[in-house]
């Protein structure tokens, strides 16, 4: 427990020391607004930050979970629940205009997969999680590890102004703990 404690401490102290960063980074000295370049966005939104913090890159998804709202199938189990959640930084911290910012765009995929898992938009600004409950659906053993995450934040206009990636991992589908039978497709 006390190591667990440790791990989060440091997890919170580097995001307090990537906040002041980050704040005096957007503070120009002189008080005044930095200048935003003629190419960028309209937002000025060249240096926007998009930090994943759940799932982090050593998480192990649990399957088969029975609390996640979903009926058990017999043999694939109840399935997974990922909450998935990020932090966004408009680049100068112009909090009053950050109401132009689209929203977010969010891809799961399996590394060597040609199309993603999970593809979702989510407009609004307020909106930095999202929650993917896969029913009766499970991975199989052999494409447990190698799963990424990518969030990206996207303008009025389109443009993807920050984009960020983490990488995550499923615990084997077990349809009883004690006699380890794993999930698997029944052939109907």
């Amino acid at each position: 427990m006390n190591g667990l404690i440790r791990v989060l401490v440091a997890m919170l102290g580097g995001l307090c020391v990537l906040l002041v960063a980050l704040t005096v980074a957007a503070s120009p000295a002189t008080g005044a607004e930095p200048a935003i370049s003629a190419n960028a966005p309209s937002l000025g939104l060249q240096n926007a930050v998009v930090i994943p913090i759940w799932p982090f890159p050593a998480a192990r998804i649990p399957q088969n979970v029975p609390t996640i709202g979903c009926t058990a199938h017999p043999t694939a189990g109840y399935g997974f629940k990922i909450v998935f959640r990020w932090i966004a930084f408009p680049a100068f911290w112009h909090w009053d205009r950050v109401k132009e910012l689209r929203g977010y765009q969010l891809f799961v995929q399996h590394q060597g997969e040609p199309y993603p898992a999970l593809n979702v938009t989510l407009t609004g600004t307020r909106s930095t999680s999202y929650t993917w409950v896969a029913c009766q659906a499970f991975v199989i053993d052999s494409n447990l590890d190698n799963w990424n995450w990518n969030v990206r934040a996207v303008d009025m206009d389109g443009h993807v102004v920050a984009s960020s990636q983490s990488s995550f991992r499923f615990l084997p589908c077990r349809l009883d703990a004690r006699s380890g039978e794993p999930c698997y497709s029944s052939p109907n």
